[in-house]
C-alpha cells in the first residue's frame, strides 16, 4: 500500500552563537549563488502585503489563544512559508501565494532585499538564518535542485543532507540552540519515519534601551489579569516622546539603541475587551493614526518574561491555505519527489521567548512546519501606565514592520 510522506519545515527566530558540531553533511558549498535580480519599487507595496499578514495571522493566533499570554514572530512565519512556497505547485501554490499576497516571483526578490536591510550592532543585536535539512535516502526522496538554488539565492539557505536518526535530531537542535542565542534550545522531540525534510528560519533579538531604566524608575505595581487576578508587579517608568491614541486605545512608543528597532505597547481601554479590540481591527485602527512626536508620555511599562508556544496548522488552515495539509491535495513537487507517497505539511509549530527589562529586550522564536512522508510620577501630557491586558510590537523602523507581535493577559 503507498505510504503518505511527511515533510518538516521548521521556521526559527532567534540569535547567533557558535556551531555545535553539526555532522550533517553540509551542502551548501556545491550550491553557488547565483546572480538575482534586483527588483525596483517592489518593497513599498510588498511591505503592506506582508504587514497585512501578519496583522491577520495575529489576530487568528489571537481568536485561537484566548486568555494567555501570545507571542508570534510574523517576520519568521513569513520568510518560512515563503521558502516552502517555493516547491509548491498547482492549487497549493495558489492559495500560498494569495495568502503571503505575492508570487514567488515577487516575494523573492523582495525577501532577499528585506533580509539585506535589516541592521546589527553591538547595542541591538539582530540574527536571521535558515537552513534545509532532508533525509539521505536517494532511493526514497529525491529533492528538486532548483528548490534548492532558489532558497539558497534569495534566502541564504544552508543545506544539509543527514540520516534522520537520533544524531540528526541533536544536530537539528543544536542549529536551533546556537541561532537563538540558547533561547530556544529543541525543535525536534522525535523524528517521525515518515519525516523527509526541514526547512528551518532562525531570528533573533537582543537589544538595549536607547533610554535605560535606573532602579529609582522601577516600583511595585498592581496588575489586573485578563483572569481578574491582581499581580503585583514591578513596573519600569519613564518619560516617552512618541503617543499614539484612537478612539478605543492608546500607546507610546520607545527607542532601542540606534534607533534602529523600538518597542510599540498598545493599550485598549478598559471598558474595551481586549480580544475583541483585535478582532474588530483595533489594532490597524491605531497604527494607522498619525504618531504625536515630541508629547511627553508618562509610560509604564511592566517587566515580564515567557515562552510561547502554538500549532499554526488549524490557523494558516483557515487563513486560506488548506491544500497544503491534506495528504491527497498538496503539491510540493517542486520541492521533492517521494517514492512512497505523497508530500504535505503535517502540522506548523511556532515557539517563542521574550524577556523586557530594565536594560533592554530578548526574543527568539522558532516556527517548526511539519510536513508528513525614564521617569517614576505622573506628570503633565500624556500617561500609558501598562497594567492590564495590552499589546506590543518589536518594530524595524525603517519597513515599520513587526519582528515581533504580542499580547500580555496576566504576569
Amino acid at each position: 500500500m503507498k505510504r503518505t510522506v511527511c515533510l518538516f519545515l521548521i521556521f526559527v527566530l532567534v540569535l547567533c552563537s557558535s556551531a555545535c558540531g553539526i555532522k550533517a553533511s553540509d551542502l551548501t558549498k556545491d550550491i553557488k549563488p547565483m546572480p538575482t535580480p534586483n527588483y525596483i519599487g517592489i518593497d513599498n507595496e510588498m511591505e503592506k502585503k506582508q504587514m497585512s499578514f501578519s496583522l491577520k495571522l495575529f489576530k487568528n493566533c489571537a481568536e485561537a489563544e484566548k486568555g494567555n499570554n501570545l507571542l508570534i514572530s510574523p517576520v519568521s512565519v513569513y520568510m518560512a512559508l515563503a521558502m516552502t512556497l517555493n516547491g509548491a505547485d498547482k492549487d497549493t501554490e495558489r492559495e500560498m501565494s494569495a495568502l503571503l499576497g505575492a508570487d514567488r516571483k515577487d516575494i523573492n526578490p523582495y525577501i532577499k532585499n528585506y533580509i539585506s536591510s535589516l541592521t546589527s550592532n553591538d547595542d541591538s543585536k539582530f540574527h536571521l538564518a535558515n537552513s534545509i535539512w532532508f533525509r539521505s535516502d536517494k532511493n526514497r526522496l529525491k529533492v528538486e535542485e532548483s528548490f534548492l538554488q532558489t532558497n539558497a539565492d534569495y534566502f541564504g539557505a544552508q543545506v544539509y543532507e543527514t540520516e534522520f536518526d537520533e544524531r540528526a535530531k541533536k544536530d537539528i537542535n543544536n542549529w536551533v540552540k546556537k541561532n537563538t542565542d540558547g533561547m530556544i534550545d529543541k525543535i525536534v522531540d522525535e523524528i517521525n519515519s515518515d519525516t523527509v525534510m526541514y526547512l528551518i528560519n532562525a531570528l533573533a533579538f537582543d537589544a538595549k534601551w536607547q533610554k535605560e531604566y535606573e532602579k529609582s524608575h522601577v516600583d511595585t505595581y498592581t496588575f489586573n489579569s485578563y483572569s481578574g487576578e491582581r499581580n503585583i508587579v514591578d513596573m519600569m517608568y519613564s518619560s516617552e516622546g512618541v503617543y499614539l491614541e484612537s478612539g478605543k486605545a492608546k500607546g507610546f512608543k520607545k527607542y532601542y539603541k540606534n534607533g534602529d528597532y523600538s518597542f510599540l505597547a498598545i493599550l485598549p481601554n478598559e471598558e474595551n475587551d481586549i480580544y475583541e479590540f483585535v478582532s474588530n481591527g483595533g489594532i490597524e485602527e491605531i497604527l494607522s493614526v498619525e504618531q504625536k512626536k515630541g508629547c511627553i508620555v508618562a509610560a509604564g511599562l511592566p517587566k515580564f518574561s515567557y515562552e510561547y508556544d502554538i500549532s499554526m496548522k488549524a490557523v494558516l488552515s483557515k487563513m486560506g491555505m488548506p491544500s497544503a495539509f491534506d495528504s491527497g491535495k498538496a503539491d510540493f513537487r517542486k520541492m521533492a519527489i517521494s517514492s512512497v507517497g505523497n508530500i504535505y505539511i503535517s502540522d506548523v509549530v511556532h515557539k517563542t521567548f521574550i524577556e523586557v527589562g530594565e536594560k533592554g529586550t530578548k526574543a527568539g522564536a522558532v516556527t517548526k512546519v511539519a510536513m508528513n512522508d525614564e521617569a517614576a510620577m505622573v506628570i503633565e501630557g500624556k500617561s500609558v501606565i501598562l497594567d492590564r491586558p495590552f499589546i506590543y510590537m518589536i518594530v524595524d523602523n525603517k519597513s515599520n514592520l513587526p519582528l515581533f507581535i504580542g499580547l500580555v493577559a496576566d504576569i
